[in-house]
């Protein structure tokens, strides 16, 4: 009985030893992977999976499915560096009527080819896809679709098309969104210049909507921060956009600095301090506001500046150095 048994191991042992030589895809079970040693296993995977997943760092030990062996990642790149095309892979290859020519296809040359099949494939279908959308849109407006317009007294030819439709109706909540903001910016005492409004979209990523809203955030975020001096309303929609931006940056300058302070740890060049006492919100807001000032006057430097300001604004804390 022990001696079966024996025979039986020795044939399993063999067998595996085999199938670690063989160049036939077939002879291969899935595969079991760690990224940390110690860690996780994940699977199982296939030989393709090591090819095209997009992984964001190479497994560290992998093992096949019938066996306990962990073993180094590079054992399985070299088992797949010298596969033979599979069966199947010839077989999808042939029904996509890909000419495989006369040379002999390994297993990596058939999943390349596999894989830019189905992206040309893919790339077909969207292509058929958008060319169906165009031609539907150029069907006449169905009746939802006019009684929407209706609804939101828009005026519009009998005989418009859904795309013309979706156009009119797109116009007129950008309209509507447009109006609202600039309502908001009215009640802040801030007058939107009428050429500003009719040049609209010239050469500018974001459309004057987007940009008067990022205007109102502005103005909401420096009357947080106790900033009386409002930027200018440019009369172009690029220095709108440019003067927002440079006062955005400043903003996001202060608030990088701010954790810096409530972390009670900066870094100054090579000089590191820990901050000892209350942090007081008084002076945090304090040294925001200069921040932002000195930034948007080109005068800001934190190396520099950031030990003379919580001095300034947080006299009863301590800058101890730690280097």
């Amino acid at each position: 009985m022990s001696a079966e048994i024996g025979g039986m191991q020795l044939c399993f042992l063999s067998r595996i030893f085999t199938r670690h030589k063989s160049t036939n895809p077939a002879d291969y079970g899935t595969i079991f992977l760690r990224w940390d040693p110690n860690g996780k296993e994940y699977g199982p995977y296939t030989f393709t999976d090591l090819l095209v997943r997009g992984w964001s760092g190479s497994p560290a030990l992998g093992r096949f499915d019938e066996e306990s062996r962990w073993r180094d990642y590079s054992h399985f790149l070299d088992i797949l560096d010298h596969l033979d095309a599979s069966t199947e892979q010839i077989k999808n290859l042939s029904d996509n009527n890909v000419n495989l020519g006369s040379a002999t296809l390994n297993f990596k040359g058939a999943v390349i080819l596999l894989e830019k099949q189905k992206q040309k494939q893919e790339e077909t279908e969207h292509a058929r896809r958008a060319l169906e959308r165009v031609a539907k849109d150029q069907l006449p407006a169905t009746p939802h679709i006019r009684k929407k317009m209706s609804s939101l007294s828009i005026s519009y030819p009998d005989d418009i098309t859904r795309a013309g439709a979706k156009e009119l109706i797109a116009r007129h909540q950008e309209e509507q969104a447009l109006r609202k903001v600039v309502a908001n910016l009215m009640s802040e005492g801030i007058q939107v210049p009428q050429c500003l409004i009719e040049s609209r979209d010239m050469g500018c990523d974001l459309s004057l909507c987007e940009i008067l809203e990022e205007f109102v955030d502005l103005i909401a975020q420096l009357r947080e921060l106790g900033i009386v001096e409002r930027p200018t309303m440019n009369e172009s929609l690029q220095g709108l956009a440019k003067t927002t931006s440079a006062y955005l940056e400043a903003i996001d300058e202060a608030e990088s600095a701010e954790c810096d302070v409530e972390d009670k740890e900066i870094i100054v060049g090579s000089h590191h301090y820990r901050l000892v006492g209350v942090l007081p919100k008084k002076g945090i807001a304090a040294i925001k506001r200069s921040i932002v000032e000195r930034h948007l006057a080109g005068e800001w430097s934190f190396d520099r500046d950031i030990v003379k300001l919580i001095e300034q604004h947080m006299p009863n804390v301590r800058l101890r150095g730690s280097d």
